[in-house]
């Protein structure tokens, strides 16, 4: 939404997309032939390396993301020497990406701030809090970020709460 302000603006979410999303990328490139293509890319396979090439020749095109895994995924070397720009979260990142002959930068990771504010003024949290959503067993090590929650509320109690969308709980109560 940020890149609204800048001029006309097109979204297209990879997820609803499916396997159409290569031809619909490329057919908006061709139609509307934007100045920049700016993707949120975490997962291997959305974007091949040809059509990032392919996109980049004519136009600015950048993938950003805000994973951390390690170890760090190969396709994110791959797809990032067909496309301008690669942007991390991380600066250790951003050194093996230079390294690789990718052109990496840091960007940090937002909120939404429409979405992430209390409603009825300023709230009560606890005062230990992990700010962060569950993704289940959709990537790596998954099971390691529910493990640390449970174990932080176990020590904590009262004085810890989560925060983050896909929980399994409705409430900040971690009863599971």
């Amino acid at each position: 939404r940020a890149l609204q302000s800048l001029g006309e603006y097109r979204q297209i979410d990879w997820m609803e997309a499916g396997p159409r999303l290569e031809s619909m990328l490329q057919k908006t490139c061709h139609v509307w032939d934007p100045s920049l293509v700016f993707m949120q890319l975490q997962t291997p396979g959305i974007v091949s390396p040809a059509l990032g090439r392919e996109m980049s020749q004519e136009r600015i095109v950048v993938n950003w993301s805000g994973d951390v895994r390690e170890p760090m995924p190969q396709w994110y070397f791959e797809l990032g020497r067909e496309v301008d720009w690669t942007l991390v979260t991380n600066e250790d990142w951003v050194k093996r990406l230079r390294e690789s002959g990718v052109n990496a930068g840091y960007l940090q990771i937002g909120f939404n701030q429409e979405l992430f504010h209390p409603w009825d003024g300023i709230g009560v949290y606890e005062p230990i809090v992990f700010l962060g959503s569950h993704y289940g067993a959709t990537f790596p090590l998954a099971d390691l970020r529910v493990g640390m929650v449970r174990s932080l509320k176990k020590k904590f109690g009262e004085d810890f709460g989560v925060y983050g969308a896909g929980w399994p709980f409705q409430t900040r109560k971690l009863d599971w």
